[in-house]
């Protein structure tokens, strides 16, 4: 789901765009129906001049079925809002999950256990033209510097162990050589430092690289 809050001073629609359930039945009624409230002022106007809301900051709410992060769903909004401003409320933590949403054209990632009040405050921010990136998110970005990137290959490969495939099959599905398989396998664990298979998917998972839903 998404919901877009009105157009920016800039022209720019904002999203937020939710990615996995959310817990609190609360945040995402509010979400789907457009009462999430910011009781300060409205950008550009002084303090004082009525209850804000997203509203009164020319903003407003509708639900929009998106997965963005996923394939094809940054594309998807780009397709319809060309200068569109998205932030990601996820309940995907993994450092790939993050990175490939900001690099599929989000303005920011926040992480499911974030606060009302903050998700308001991070909206009027990206909605006056700021890219803020929480602290959590950051580190997890600085983390992801620190692992070697797997080729698209052994992220083929990757995901076929995951989903339990064995050698065999894995060169039979992507038309290689066993052994080229098993070479993809072994480059795995050398950049994953494991010396396992299924230590290798769970490090994956948690990680965002492998989804298993």
């Amino acid at each position: 789901m998404t919901c877009t809050a009105g157009t920016s001073a800039a022209g720019f629609p904002v999203h937020v765009a939710v990615r996995g359930p959310l817990q609190d039945p609360g945040r995402r009624r509010d979400l789907e129906r457009g009462r999430l409230e910011d009781r300060g002022p409205a950008p550009g106007r002084p303090e004082g001049e009525g209850g804000a809301g997203m509203t009164k900051a020319g903003a407003f709410w509708r639900g929009r079925a998106l997965g963005f992060g996923v394939p094809g769903g940054g594309i998807a909004i780009r397709g319809q809002f060309p200068s569109a401003k998205v932030i990601v409320l996820s309940t995907y933590q993994g450092d790939e999950d993050i990175y490939r949403a900001l690099e599929a054209g989000a303005t920011t990632y926040l992480l499911k256990d974030t606060l009302a009040e903050d998700l308001v405050r991070v909206i009027r921010e990206v909605f006056a033209g700021g890219r803020p990136l929480p602290a959590p998110v950051a580190q997890r970005l600085a983390d992801r510097m620190l692992h070697p990137d797997l080729t698209a290959r052994e992220l083929e490969v990757l995901r076929l162990i995951a989903k339990g495939k064995r050698n065999k099959e894995i060169a039979a599905q992507l038309g290689i050589g066993e052994e080229t398989t098993q070479g993809h396998v072994k480059n795995i664990l050398l950049k994953f430092g494991l010396h396992d298979r299924t230590e290798a998917v769970a490090v994956a998972v948690r990680r965002g690289i492998v989804h298993m839903d």
